[in-house]
């Protein structure tokens, strides 16, 4: 039997923990969050937030770390504790994430909205957190009642033990591969769903963009007129009477005559009523609207985009999140079940740093699901702070001007206490010498 050695061992649980407080972090992170601000709670982001109490029980047992490992035959509170936890809430986890891919099918296949999906909250939270319970519950009853406990050690926490390594994977691996199985099908199926849409939406948008191709391109003729003008002639009557063309004409003015010439030479005014630039740019561009855009089918498309994207965004981490936490493990555990009491060091050092991770995954996943709400909390933080501390210096400049004018009215106009008024009128005058020497006498 080959052990790991102690250096190894404190590697284990130097990154058990680091993992751990990672997931703590997002998970509270989550919490607060979710319950601060209402506009966090959307539908995909309240099964994150029910799964998060389970991870934050997982990332305590896992922050544990080697620590709860017996020395002997005997089984402690704290490795018993830490064991059952792993088995209930760690597993729990990915039941998590296929209620949330169960959801993201009954939005694109079924059209449910989001009073639909809340109903069934309560249904996952029993199933989610029930359905592990049992084999953990078994577990706990059979240690009390047997003298073989199956709780143990499992070389870098407290789990079943190497006795009993067929229930890893009867009652852990096996299930979990099973419901991440599932997931994965639900995902391709809504994935290939999701890009059929965006095909779709995307050659609507080009047509859509082609349509109004030739309304900007009158726009565009329309402000390459105004381009030459600089100012607009002002908007009145005669703005309208504004081109004048002095030329020679048969039409003769009466009265028009050159005093120097015999011979008058005739003119003609023509004036005409032609519209004003700002008129023609009036009338053309009345069809633009610079208000808010209508609900247009391109407007329309758009927004089907960026939900269609949201939601590939949400099952393509929720695809590398289940990969990235339960490979390592399970191929470290088959390993451990194959060749039994001969370890690999580098498997366990990955499962210590994936497993304790769901956590962490799970606040990733909420984040890119409401980024633009966490910008709008975090300006809402920066504000309140900018009120309040400028609250606290009006009130520190306050309390300051206060303290500095009953100084100075102290200094200035305080009596004293020492001298009567009457001894203050037969005292009379105070004397005030010239030099020095004549003040020391006078006082």
């Amino acid at each position: 039997m080959v052990a790991l050695t102690a250096g190894q061992m404190l590697a284990l649980c130097v990154s058990e923990r680091a993992m751990s407080a990672l997931s703590l972090i997002g998970s509270f992170f989550i919490i607060f969050t979710f319950l601060r601000w209402p506009y966090f709670r959307k539908p995909i982001n309240r099964l994150i937030f029910l799964a998060t109490f389970g991870n934050v029980l997982t990332s305590t047992a896992t922050s544990i770390a080697t620590s709860a490992l017996p020395h002997g035959d005997g089984l402690t509170s704290l490795c018993e504790f830490q064991g059952i936890v792993i088995q209930w809430f760690m597993m729990a986890d990915s039941l998590w994430v296929f209620a949330m891919a169960l959801n993201v099918m009954l939005v694109f296949f079924r059209g449910f909205n989001s009073r639909q999906l809340r109903k069934l909250e309560m249904w996952y939270f029993l199933c989610c957190y029930g359905l592990p319970g049992i084999p953990a519950i078994t577990y706990l009853i059979m240690d009390h009642t047997r003298q073989d406990p199956i709780i143990g050690s499992a070389t870098i926490w407290c789990w079943v033990s190497k006795k009993s390594e067929w229930m890893r994977i009867a009652f852990f691996y096996g299930p979990v591969w099973i419901v991440i199985s599932c997931t994965l099908t639900i995902y391709i199926a809504a994935g290939r769903k999701i890009f059929q849409k965006r095909s779709i939406l995307r050659s609507f948008s080009r047509n859509a963009a082609q349509e109004a191709q030739p309304s900007r391109t009158s726009f565009s003729s329309t402000i390459g007129l105004s381009n030459p003008v600089l100012t607009p002639p002002p908007q009145s009557s005669s703005s309208r009477f504004s081109r004048v063309n002095w030329a020679g004409a048969n039409l003769t003015i009466p009265g028009a005559t050159n005093s120097q010439d015999e011979n008058a030479r005739t003119y003609q005014v023509s004036v005409t009523a032609a519209p004003s630039v700002s008129d023609i740019e009036i009338g053309r561009s009345r069809p633009v609207s610079y208000g808010r855009a209508p609900a247009t089918p391109r407007r329309l498309a758009r927004d089907g985009n960026t939900a269609a994207w949201g939601y590939f965004k949400v099952a393509f981490l929720m695809f590398a999140a289940l990969f990235i936490v339960w490979v390592p493990s399970t191929i470290n555990r088959l390993q451990q079940f194959a060749q039994k009491g001969q370890p690999i060091f580098g498997l366990n050092l990955a499962s210590a740093l994936v497993l304790p991770l769901q956590g962490f995954w799970n606040a990733m996943v909420y984040i890119s699901t409401t980024w633009p709400e966490i910008k709008r909390a975090h300006a809402e933080v920066r504000s309140w702070f900018s009120r309040h501390e400028g609250n606290r210096q009006s009130d520190s400049h306050r309390r300051s001007s206060e303290h500095t004018l009953s100084q100075s009215v102290d200094l200035e106009f305080e009596p004293d206490a020492d001298i009567s008024l009457t001894e203050m009128i037969q005292q009379g005058p105070p004397v005030h010498s010239r030099d020095s020497s004549n003040e020391k006498l006078s006082l």
